[in-house]
């Protein structure tokens, strides 16, 4: 049995995104690959088409399954999946009593799994300082959740303050340093010894719901708009409208940006960091689990269609939109894509009626 947060976070179905190809220009545009740009005096537009998807360069070598909920690459040969422990003490849950749900290193050689701290207490939403010394992971008590920082070569875990959790994805900014929102829509940063300080205090109005932080500033989305607040600023800019969440590259060069399309229906754009829009990368009911690889040459993501659509996982080319199709047998997946150091694996969960199954997708 999973909490009603960790449903929430996995429930969504798949459907194949529209490719993005090269297009040519008459009066005055000049054609940018899969771009097309209108130069205006007073403007420039960037015009994407979308026709129907086609195969890319991409190609998937295998296909492994990984029992569990997979939280992101421990290295290039272990990942780190949350699982049912069976050798702690059982925990209530829901007027229930079962296993808790640990942590786990799954090496991908050995085909072996070691719990990382076992405990009875519910562990989950794991994410991995750059250097992969520290883990960040929040611990649920039903649908409350408090964070910790785990040494993993001590085993030490500390917690990141008193504050309620939010279940969305923390991010590190350096080794030593991770940022997490609030229930209350603080996002608050903490040190390797739980030592915390407020970074954003949230919006006037509104609440945010999704915020990254770059070298330049921090990134967040509230009341369905994009904002900037560059370091050390006291008022933010408007960036996008009808924004949803925000992804920034790797090198920062440019975002990730899901967009309210229609009542119905979002869109995956690539922009710059001022929110132009330079790719269009899809459109279904809802877009899931949005990642770029690490060196900012790729992204993957995957849709949800109204009727279900076609299933899969989609990788794009960040330069030039081609869109190619993983095939992978998920029904019900939401959470965020994981690349591995290497940028050659991808790791995605779903939710099936035995449980979570993670799969390890190697491309060629």
């Amino acid at each position: 049995m999973t909490t009603k947060r960790n449903k929430a976070a996995i429930g969504a179905v798949f459907c194949l995104a529209l490719a993005v190809t090269a297009c040519t220009g008459e009066n005055g545009a000049e054609s940018e690959g899969s771009r097309q740009t209108i130069h205006k005096p007073d403007k420039t537009i960037t015009v994407v088409e979308t026709p129907e998807p086609k195969a890319g360069p991409i190609e998937v070598a295998n296909i492994r399954n990984v029992e569990g909920m997979g939280q992101g690459f421990l290295n290039e040969d272990a990942v780190i999946v949350m699982r049912q422990n069976p050798d702690v003490k059982p925990i209530q849950v829901e007027g229930t009593t079962q296993p808790p749900n640990n942590l786990y290193a799954y090496d991908l050689q050995s085909n072996t799994a070691k719990a990382l701290k076992p405990d009875s207490e519910n562990q989950n939403f794991a994410v991995l300082s750059p250097d992969g010394k520290h883990l960040f992971y929040k611990v649920n008590y039903e649908e409350d959740a408090h964070g910790f920082i785990l040494n993993l070569e001590t085993k030490r875990a500390v917690p990141t303050g008193d504050s309620l959790i939010d279940y969305a994805d923390a991010q590190w900014l350096d080794n030593s340093t991770v940022m997490f929102r609030t229930m209350e829509g603080k996002l608050v940063t903490s040190d390797l010894e739980g030592k915390t300080k407020v970074l954003f205090e949230g919006p006037k109005e509104g609440r945010i719901v999704s915020a990254a932080k770059t070298a330049e500033g921090l990134y967040y989305v509230a009341n369905e708009k994009l904002y900037f607040l560059p370091d050390g600023a006291a008022d933010p800019s408007v960036v996008a409208e009808s924004a949803e969440s925000v992804v920034p590259s790797p090198d920062g060069k440019q975002l990730a940006v899901v967009k309210k399309a229609t009542e119905t229906t979002r869109t995956l754009f690539i922009t710059d960091t001022k929110g132009n829009e330079l790719l269009k990368l899809g459109t279904a009911t809802q877009v899931f689990g949005v990642s770029w690889s690490p060196d900012s040459a790729k992204i993957v993501y995957n849709l949800m269609s109204e009727n279900g659509g076609d299933g899969g996982i989609i990788v794009a080319d960040a330069v030039t939109g081609e869109t190619t199709g993983l095939s992978v047998d998920v029904q019900n997946a939401a959470s965020t894509l994981r690349w591995s150091p290497s940028g050659k694996k991808i790791l995605v969960t779903t939710f099936k009626e035995q449980g979570f199954v993670s799969y390890v997708i190697t491309l060629k």
